[in-house]
C-alpha cells in the first residue's frame, strides 16, 4: 500500500515509474562474490552441490575439505537422492505430496542437507565425531528437556546477508540505423537483503538439515535528474526487432554462514539493463525525450509462491513525477497508407535483487522491477466492419499515436531446474493516484516481453489522432449491434463494442443520444464485455439513436469534434397486432362555402400506429378513399367550396393491420336556402289554374306539396325540380305550398294557396 505524502507532487503523477528502481541497472560496483558452490550432479527433484573448503575454513579449521551438500525439493527427489534411508526416513513426514516441486503455500521449498553428516548419522557415529556442533535447544525453544535430548521440529531464522548504501552517476547510449536510444540516470540508495530459513535437530541436538524459505529486500532509491531518449525512423515497411542488455550488477555479494556442521554459502545480487522493443509494419516516426525525477521504496518478502508486503510495512512507497509536456512526439502517418498499419515501440529498464543459497539455480528467489515507457502508432485505411449493422462495412481512414508509462513488479526464482518470473500484484489503491490504473498484460500488449496476466500500473501521458481523408467513420466509431425492428412495448437489449480494428483494449465510455435529444453514458463491465443497454418504443415511428465513445480506462479523451467517431443506428419498430382505433374523429359542425377556404378533420392519437387512413361521404353518398397520413399527422384541411353534407372516418394502420373506422359527425358547409312566395291563379275554366312561385338564392331545386283539405301531414308532393310554374288541373279545391332546397336541405314551407274548382268556363 502506497502511503500517503504530505506534498503536492505526490498528488500528481505518483508512482508509475517507481519501477524505476531498475535505474539501479547505470550503477555498477565491484563485485564481492566469493568462490562459488558448483552443482556436480542431479537428478528429479534433486542435486548435488559442492561447497568448496575455502568457505569453511573458520567453521573447520585445518579439517576443512570440500563439503558435498544433498538438495532436495519434493518428496519424490527425497526417494532419488543419494541418502541414507534412516536420514530420509527422519524427513519423510516433512515432504507432502510426491508430486510437488515447488510450494506456493510456503510449506515446502528446498532443503540442504550435508552428505557427510547425513552418513554419520546413518553409521551412529554423528554424536561424537559432531560433538563441537551439538547445540542444546535455548529454554523455550523445544518440548524436550536438555536432559532428554531436543525437539526435532523445525526452528525459524533470517539472516542478513546485505545491507549497504549505493550510489551512481551513469550515462548510456545505443544507436544504430533502426534506432537511437539514450539515458542519463542519476541514482543512490540503500538495499537490505535478509535470507530466511529453517533448520532441524536430532535428538541429540545436532543441526543437520536447512530449509530455504524465503529471501527479504527492502531499500530506497533517488533518481532525480534521470532522463530517457528515444527514436526510432525506418526505411523498410516492415521490422520486429527486440534489443536486451545486462550492463552488470550494481552489487554482487555472498558468504557462508553455518547451520550446526552445515555450511550454506548465501549470496545477494542485483543485475540490471536496458531494453528496446519494436515492431512495425509502416514507416513511422517516433521520438521520445522524457525527464523523470522521484523516488521510491520497497520492503518486499519473496518465496516460492510469490512476494508480499512485509508485515508491519508498506511494500511499495513511491514519490514520481514524469514530465512529458512537449517532449513526446510520433511522426504522422502519411495519407498514402493504404490497409492497417502499426507501430510499437517499447523502452524500458529492469533490476532484480536476488537472495540465493549455495548456486543461483540451486535455490534463490528475488523481487524484480521494471520501467517502461510503451509507445503505439498506427493507422487504418479500408473496410472495416459494419458497425450499423446496416448491411454495409463501412470505410474507416485514420491514424493514432499513443505514449504510455508503466511499472511492473515480478517474482523470479530459481530452483533445482525450475525457474520462473510471476508478476505480482502492485499493493496500492489506484484511488490515491489519479491518472494511475491496475492493468493485466495480453500477450501481444508488448511485442517481445509481454506475458499474458503480468500485472503493471499504467498512465497514459499523451493521446491523438484524426481522420486522413473525408471518410464518414473512424477506427473509434462503435459496433451496435441489437434488433433494428424491436417489437413495441418489448425490452430490447443492444450492445456497443469497439471495432475490431480499434487499437486499444481498455473498457470504453460510451455517449448515446437518444432522438428525444437526452443522453446516457454507458461503460463497458471489461474490456472482455460490451456496453449494454435495454430500451422499448410506444410507437412504430423510426427511432435514430447516435453513439460515440467519451474515453476509454486508460485516460484517453475522443474528441467530440471528430464527427467520424459518431455511429448513427437507425431503428424501426415494429408492432405484432393491430392498432386501436383514434378515440375521436372531429369536424365542424358548420361553415360557410368558400371557393378558396377550407376546414380541418382532426382526430385523436391511436398508439402503435404507423399510418392513418380516412374517407369521405358526401351527402347520402358511399364512402371514399380520400387519403392516407403518417402517424405523425393528425388533421387535415379539407376545401369547402361547395355546398353539402360532409362525414369524414379516420382508422390507425401499422405493419400488421388497421383498426376498425372511427367516425366523425356530420359537417355542413353552408345554410339551408329561404322560402319562396308562392301565387296561385286560376284560368277561370273549370279546374285549370297556374301555379308560380319566387326565386330563392342558393336554391337549386324546388319542391311543390299539395293538399285536398288544411291537414298538411298527408301532402303529396306533385313537383321537384328547377323550374318555378306548374300547371294545375282540379277536380276540385286543393291547397297548394312550396319550399327551396339545395345540398344541404330544404328551407322552410311558403304559406298554402287554393287552386279553385269553377262549375263553368268563361
Amino acid at each position: 500500500m502506497f502511503k500517503e505524502k504530505n506534498t503536492a507532487a505526490h498528488g500528481r503523477n505518483i508512482i508509475v515509474t517507481s519501477a524505476i528502481v531498475a535505474l539501479c541497472a547505470f550503477a555498477a560496483s565491484p563485485a564481492e562474490a566469493q568462490q562459488a558452490s558448483v552443482v556436480v550432479a542431479q537428478g528429479i527433484g534433486w542435486q548435488r552441490v559442492v561447497e568448496p573448503a575455502a568457505s569453511n575454513v573458520a567453521a573447520y579449521g585445518a579439517a576443512a575439505t570440500d563439503r558435498d551438500i544433498i538438495v532436495v525439493n519434493s518428496a519424490a527427489g527425497l526417494e532419488n537422492a543419494p541418502l541414507p534411508a534412516t536420514v530420509k526416513d527422519m524427513l519423510r513426514d516433512d515432504f507432502i505430496d510426491p508430486n510437488v516441486a515447488i510450494s506456493t503455500a510456503g510449506v515446502q521449498e528446498a532443503v540442504m542437507i550435508d552428505l557427510a553428516v547425513a552418513e554419520a548419522i546413518a553409521d551412529g557415529t554423528a554424536e561424537s565425531e559432531y560433538a563441537a556442533f551439538i547445540e542444546p535447544d535455548e529454554p523455550g525453544e523445544g518440548e524436550v528437556s536438555v536432559e532428554w535430548g531436543c525437539d526435532t521440529g523445525w526452528r525459524d531464522r533470517e539472516w542478513q546477508v546485505y545491507d549497504q548504501s549505493f550510489g551512481s552517476n551513469r550515462g548510456m547510449q545505443s544507436n544504430t540505423s533502426q534506432r537511437a536510444l539514450q539515458a542519463s540516470v542519476n541514482f543512490s540508495g540503500h538495499a537490505s537483503v535478509f535470507l530466511g530459513y529453517k533448520y532441524k535437530k536430532t535428538r541429540f541436538c545436532l543441526p543437520y538439515v536447512a530449509w530455504f524459505r524465503h529471501v527479504r529486500v527492502a531499500g530506497e532509491a533517488n533518481f532525480d535528474g534521470s532522463n530517457l531518449t528515444a527514436s526510432s525512423s525506418y526505411a523498410s515497411t516492415t521490422l520486429q526487432h527486440q534489443w536486451r542488455q545486462e550492463f552488470g550488477r550494481l552489487f554482487d555479494f555472498s558468504r557462508t554462514f553455518f547451520v550446526g556442521p552445515l555450511p550454506v554459502h548465501a549470496g545477494v545480487m542485483l543485475p540490471f539493463g536496458l531494453g528496446f522493443d519494436v515492431a512495425l509494419d509502416l514507416g513511422l516516426g517516433v521520438q521520445l525525450d522524457i525527464p523523470l525525477r522521484g523516488s521510491v521504496f520497497f520492503n518486499y518478502t519473496c518465496d516460492f509462491g510469490g512476494c508480499d508486503e512485509t508485515p508491519g510495512t508498506s511494500g511499495t512507497d513511491a514519490d514520481v513525477d514524469v514530465i512529458n509536456g512537449n517532449s513526446v512526439q510520433v511522426g504522422d502517418v502519411g495519407a498514402s497508407a493504404s490497409g492497417s498499419a502499426n507501430i510499437q515501440i517499447r523502452p524500458y529498464f529492469w533490476a532484480e535483487l536476488v537472495g540465493y543459497l549455495y548456486h543461483r539455480e540451486v535455490a534463490s528467489a528475488g523481487f524484480g522491477i521494471e520501467a517502461g515507457l510503451p509507445v503505439r502508432a498506427g493507422a487504418y485505411i479500408g473496410n472495416f466492419g459494419d458497425a450499423n449493422a446496416d448491411g454495409s462495412s463501412e470505410r474507416v481512414d485514420g491514424y493514432f499515436a499513443d505514449v504510455n508509462a508503466e511499472a511492473s513488479l515480478y517474482f523470479t526464482y530459481d530452483l533445482a531446474g525450475f525457474s520462473d518470473a510471476i508478476g505480482l500484484d502492485w499493493s496500492l489503491s489506484v484511488d490515491l493516484f489519479p491518472g494511475w490504473r491496475i492493468y493485466t498484460l495480453e500477450d501481444d500488449d508488448d511485442v517481445f516481453r509481454g506475458r499474458a496476466g503480468l500485472v503493471t500500473i499504467r498512465k497514459n501521458l499523451w493521446f491523438t489522432y484524426g481522420t486522413l481523408g473525408t471518410n464518414e467513420h473512424s477506427m473509434f466509431s462503435p459496433v451496435v449491434s441489437g434488433d433494428r425492428t424491436p417489437i413495441i412495448g418489448v425490452s430490447t437489449s443492444f450492445a456497443i463494442s469497439p471495432r475490431y480494428c480499434h487499437p486499444f483494449k481498455d473498457a470504453m465510455t460510451y455517449l448515446v443520444t437518444w432522438p428525444d435529444g437526452s443522453t446516457d453514458e454507458l461503460t463497458q463491465p471489461s474490456k472482455d464485455l460490451p456496453a449494454r443497454f435495454n430500451a422499448s418504443w410506444d410507437t412504430i415511428d423510426p427511432a435514430t439513436l447516435r453513439i460515440r465513445p467519451l474515453e476509454d480506462e486508460a485516460g484517453r479523451t475522443y474528441d467530440v469534434e471528430v464527427g467520424a467517431n459518431t455511429t448513427v443506428y437507425e431503428v424501426q419498430p415494429v408492432s405484432m397486432v393491430p392498432p386501436p382505433s383514434p378515440s375521436s374523429v372531429s369536424v365542424p359542425a358548420q361553415v360557410s362555402p368558400c371557393s378558396t377556404c377550407t376546414a380541418r378533420v382532426t382526430w385523436t392519437a391511436s398508439p402503435i400506429t404507423q399510418s392513418y387512413d380516412v374517407q369521405r361521404r358526401e351527402n347520402s353518398g358511399a364512402w371514399t378513399d380520400y387519403t392516407s397520413t403518417p402517424a405523425s399527422v393528425r388533421n387535415l384541411e379539407v376545401p369547402t367550396n361547395r355546398l353539402g353534407l360532409f362525414m369524414y372516418r379516420v382508422r390507425s394502420c401499422n405493419n400488421y393491420g388497421c383498426s376498425p373506422w372511427r367516425q366523425s359527425s356530420t359537417m355542413q358547409v353552408g345554410t339551408k336556402p329561404g322560402t319562396p312566395t308562392l301565387s296561385v291563379q286560376s284560368q277561370l275554366c273549370y279546374g285549370l289554374n297556374d301555379v308560380t312561385w319566387t326565386s330563392v338564392a342558393s336554391a337549386d331545386r324546388y319542391k311543390l306539396w299539395r293538399t285536398p283539405s288544411s291537414a298538411w301531414s298527408s301532402a303529396l308532393k306533385v313537383y321537384d325540380g328547377t323550374s318555378r310554374s306548374f300547371f294545375s288541373n282540379v277536380g276540385s279545391d286543393v291547397w297548394y305550398r312550396v319550399q327551396a332546397c339545395n345540398a344541404v336541405g330544404c328551407g322552410a314551407l311558403s304559406s298554402a294557396k287554393k287552386a279553385a274548382r269553377l262549375n263553368t268556363c268563361y
